[in-house]
């Protein structure tokens, strides 16, 4: 018997939004977060959460607020119970 075939969401580590208003980006980008795992939820089986202390793509501002996995996991874990958890990178050398 074959094994089952598990998916998983790999969340965003920083938002794409890049309105002037930080806070309101920060609002914006928690509540896609929040909305994307609502629809997910009792389809995929895990997410993961990268440890990236900025964003990687050269082209954006590197002050630009990253999520902290251990926080964001654990939030995720009480609010989405029936799924799994995990980071994807961890930054070994500063942690």
């Amino acid at each position: 018997m074959a094994a089952r075939l598990q998916f998983g969401w790999r969340i965003p580590d920083f938002p794409e939004d890049r309105r002037e208003d930080r806070h309101e980006r920060a609002r914006i980008f928690r509540d896609q977060i929040f909305d994307f795992m609502d629809v997910i939820q009792g389809h995929f089986d895990m997410a993961w959460a990268g440890d990236h202390l900025f964003p990687w793509p050269a082209d954006m501002d590197q002050s630009t607020e990253t999520l902290e996995p251990w926080t964001l996991l654990t939030f995720l874990m009480a609010r989405y119970q029936q799924m799994r958890f995990c980071p994807s990178v961890l930054n070994q050398a500063f942690r």
